[in-house]
């Protein structure tokens, strides 16, 4: 599970931020390595956390609800931006390393 947000504008012209949980789908598996029957595929979820400012929380509980599909598609571009920016990092520290070297 990961947190993230949203900001989206409510009707009223108001910028509402919206956390969120997410925690990632699992694909079905027909069968084990061993041949074990396998297990039904999981769907991704989204649970509204807290949003700002207060006093949009019923609102925004029913945003995500109604847009479930673009806060996993958000969270799912989230964690493909940190992964992308933690083999960025690896690559310096190893450059650097390579060069203290010499």
């Amino acid at each position: 599970m990961s947190t993230h947000h949203i900001t989206v504008a409510h009707p009223h012209g108001t910028y509402v931020r919206i956390w969120f949980s997410y925690t990632p789908g699992r694909p079905a598996v027909m069968y084990l390595r061993n041949g074990d029957p396998g297990y039904p595929a999981e769907p991704a979820e989204v649970e509204f956390m807290r949003c700002s400012p207060h006093g949009f929380e019923t609102w925004a509980e029913a945003y995500l609800a109604d847009h479930e599909d673009e806060a996993i598609e958000q969270a799912e571009d989230d964690h493909d931006r940190d992964r992308e920016d933690a083999r960025a990092a690896r690559m310096e520290l190893a450059r650097e390393d390579r060069g203290n070297r010499r």
